[in-house]
């Protein structure tokens, strides 16, 4: 077999590198705090940077592997992805709360035209919450039933270090790289080529499969970025509802009293001149009479 010539290859440093992998992974599955705080900043402005498919893989990702980390059980796989799990949840909740916001402003058809964050997200969302709860209950059932989540786990994890490419469409047409986070990119080419190395001195097939797939497709997102400049990408100009400025004008009682004392103003103003005006002399019926 091809993996039986590198088993052993990295001698008295395999260890090395399997600490450096936990470390990599443990850092990627942190990599995209750093788009939440803009989006946090921003007040949500900055959320159409942020890929929904991305956070749904990586928090499937995370929930399968610990799955079947526990159940197994696979001791080492326990640590990286509970906190990653954590932090993925944490993710989605703060993307969650700004893009309700947005759509209860603007609709849910006016908002995110590309179709991020919109209902296709929503369902996604909410079928990998169910997914990874009826996986839970099938791997308690026996180790055999985890191992097969494992297997699932295999799979999923090629989709998390592809998922960027989903955007890749939009990075064509608008030529920007906005929308591929650069951080996870590297972090996600890192973490498959440190853990292909020690698959490959493991002879571990489970380990090498994924990650042999996730080179490459990390390589072609850092391709992609490198390609195309990196421009932010803006908020859709929307008109606000005919609701919301008759709110935001009921809101302001300085721009209707002002309103008022106008209204006053001129009516004031015509009284006066009505007074004023002289009134029509009876010249023409004198000179009638006589």
């Amino acid at each position: 077999m091809m993996i039986d010539m590198f088993t052993g290859m990295l001698g008295r440093f395999g260890s090395h590198f399997e600490t450096a992998s936990n470390a990599v992974a443990l850092v990627f599955m942190l990599s995209p705090a750093v788009q939440i705080r803009e989006v946090y900043r921003s007040k949500g402005n900055a959320l159409m940077s942020v890929s929904p498919f991305n956070l749904i893989s990586m928090y499937a990702n995370c929930a399968m592997w610990l799955i079947y980390g526990l159940l197994y059980p696979v001791p080492p796989a326990v640590p990286c992805n509970s906190i990653g799990l954590i932090a993925c949840c944490a993710y989605l909740s703060i993307c969650w709360f700004y893009a309700v916001r947005k759509h209860e402003v603007h609709g849910w058809h006016l908002w995110c035209a590309d179709g991020s964050w919109s209902l296709s997200a929503a369902a996604g969302t909410a079928a990998a919450l169910l997914f990874s709860g009826a996986c839970y209950v099938y791997a308690a059932g026996s180790p055999a039933q985890a191992e097969h989540v494992g297997y699932l786990a295999m799979a999923v994890n090629v989709v998390m270090y592809g998922a960027p490419l989903s955007a890749v469409g939009r990075v064509i047409a608008d030529k920007s790289s906005a929308t591929l986070p650069p951080v996870q990119c590297a972090l996600g080419f890192l973490c498959s080529f440190l853990w292909l190395c020690v698959g490959l001195n493991n002879r571990n097939v489970p380990t090498v499969i994924p990650n042999a797939l996730g080179v490459p497709l990390a390589a072609l997102q850092l391709l992609l970025i490198a390609w195309f400049p990196r421009i932010a990408t803006k908020m859709p100009d929307v008109a606000k509802p005919e609701t919301e400025k008759l709110a935001s004008a009921s809101a302001d009682p300085t721009s209707t009293a002002k309103d008022k004392d106008s209204n006053a103003g001129a009516e004031l103003k015509q009284r006066r001149g009505r007074a004023s005006s002289p009134a029509p002399r009876d010249g023409s019926k004198t000179q009638e009479k006589s």
